[in-house]
């Protein structure tokens, strides 16, 4: 679990080459709701809740985690041989969500595609 969140976070910071598995992007979208929580209750019981440096907090998470997360999509986007400006589906209200959720559960295009090889033959 942790080594698709260092890969994504620490490997791929700014990369929107390749390809990203289904693991690959929930385990690491797991880590950042984990983590985002923690962060949130422990800014809760230092600052207090409606503080503003506790959500001054949040909004620094936020961005730390902006970059691989849309990253991650992309590449997650292009394992099923879709191009990356398929991620701003998610500005379209409810419809979006579920475009968005559908594409994220496909299973993986199975061989190369012209985004890379897959990455469940890197696994294996």
């Amino acid at each position: 679990m942790m080594r698709e969140f260092n890969k994504v976070f620490f490997g791929n910071y700014f990369n929107l080459q390749g390809r990203a598995s289904r693991h690959e992007y929930w385990m690491y979208i797991l880590i950042v709701c984990i983590l985002s929580l923690i962060v949130n209750f422990v800014a809760i019981a230092m600052f207090g809740k409606d503080t503003s440096a506790h959500l001054t907090t949040g909004v620094v998470v936020s961005l730390l985690f902006l970059s691989p997360s849309i990253c991650v999509l992309v590449r997650r986007l292009h394992d099923i041989d879709k191009k990356g400006w398929w991620a701003l589906v998610l500005f379209v209200p409810l419809l979006g969500f579920a475009i968005w959720l559908i594409f994220m559960t496909q299973k993986s295009q199975s061989g190369s595609n012209k985004y890379g090889v897959s990455p469940l033959e890197w696994e294996s």
